[in-house]
């Protein structure tokens, strides 16, 4: 479905992600997806970046996307919790170095606060306010190529990332893009793969109050089928 100014307004909710991983290829990334080019414009009257608009199904998202790969404290479970609900990590398609540091990264990614993601739906002033949790023992990941240009010498190949994947199947990938200026191949379809793996998280989130229900429910599933628990470790999006 097209993405842009004119998607209808069904039921917005305000969302950000950030990305992490690659330092020379995460704003070219942000840049091409929030601004489609590479140099951020600067406008003083305005707060915050103008957001892209993505529908998925009935809900219109108003997605933000910021690198936070050198903010301070991010590993931080409570500052996390705040940055973003979905971890995005990025690599070179060009070094193998740069799989090899996403690898880093992902391990010190911190466990959600109390085992919960949290989601504020119509953020930022919905009425009245409210929060909704998904119990999880780890933050939903998708994992991004990037690459420079189409004839940028390859390092990383499709089994090295199977092959992590296949030792971390909460992981989701999206796949390689190419943020670059004039060409922005396939940049706008990762990240919308970023907002359906947060849109299918969000229809099972719950209020506070509602989520020992939700919890004793999986429990009692989990006593019988225990299979069924790896299979929904880090809350991947079957």
């Amino acid at each position: 479905m097209a993405e842009d100014s004119k998607t209808p307004d069904l039921k917005n909710q305000r969302v950000w992600f950030g990305i992490i991983g690659d330092d020379k290829l995460n704003s070219r990334l942000r840049n091409m997806y929030m601004f489609g080019t590479l140099h951020e414009p600067y406008d003083p009257t305005l707060e915050d970046d103008p957001p892209r608009h993505v529908q998925v199904n009935h809900t219109c998202y108003l997605v933000n996307v910021q690198d936070i790969t050198q903010y301070s404290g991010m590993w931080s479970p409570g500052l996390m919790q705040i940055q973003t609900p979905v971890v995005v990590l990025s690599y070179d398609v060009s070094s193998k170095e740069s799989f090899e540091n996403l690898k880093k990264i992902y391990n010190k990614i911190p466990a959600p606060v109390d085992g919960k993601l949290q989601f504020e739906p119509g953020h930022p002033s919905p009425s009245p306010y409210y929060h909704l949790f998904v119990p999880a023992d780890g933050y939903p990941v998708v994992i991004i190529g990037c690459r420079d240009s189409e004839d940028s010498p390859r390092e990383v190949e499709k089994e090295d990332v199977e092959a992590f994947l296949g030792q971390h199947p909460e992981c989701h990938y999206a796949g390689e893009c190419i943020p670059k200026e004039g060409m922005n191949e396939n940049v706008d379809a990762i990240l919308r793969y970023v907002v359906i793996v947060y849109h299918e998280l969000l229809k099972r989130a719950r209020r506070k109050e509602d989520l020992h229900l939700e919890v004793a429910k999986v429990a009692q599933v989990d006593a019988k089928f225990p299979e069924n628990k790896q299979k929904r470790k880090f809350c991947a999006v079957q």
